[in-house]
């Protein structure tokens, strides 16, 4: 999944990464920066990511600088299947570990982002391209 999200990032010095502290997000987070060519270091560690529900979620975006226009956030279910679907009035049921969602605002401001103005651009999830399941 790092892979593929790699592809759609053209600048990352326009980029941030911010996930959870925890050890499974913040392991998830620092493949997505090797693969998008950011150094591990550059992740922003957010423990209020932790457990996060969608309403906290959204105040963490908020916060985000206007420098960057690129925003990648690791964390955890439900609250990210809830965002999500609040974002771009969309009704899927899971966000699968890994699960990556690309959504596009048309705002200026991360200031500016609200619940039903995304527009989801792709949703990938590893089941999608494996059916049955990895041996070890």
């Amino acid at each position: 999944m790092a892979k593929l999200a790699a592809k759609h990032v053209k600048d990352t010095s326009k980029t941030l990464l911010m996930s959870s502290d925890a050890l499974r997000a913040l392991t998830t987070a620092k493949e997505f920066a090797n693969a998008i060519g950011m150094n591990e270091t550059d992740i922003l560690q957010n423990e209020d990511l932790y457990l996060a529900d969608e309403l906290d979620t959204m105040d963490e975006i908020k916060t985000v600088p206007d420098n960057y226009d690129t925003l990648f956030i690791f964390g955890h279910n439900p609250g990210f299947t809830y965002l999500l679907n609040r974002l771009c009035n969309l009704n899927v049921d899971n966000v699968p570990t890994c699960g990556v969602a690309c959504l596009r605002f048309d705002m200026d401001s991360w200031m500016d982002i609200s619940f039903g103005k995304g527009e989801l651009v792709f949703f990938e999830y590893p089941k999608k391209y494996y059916k049955e399941p990895l041996s070890e």
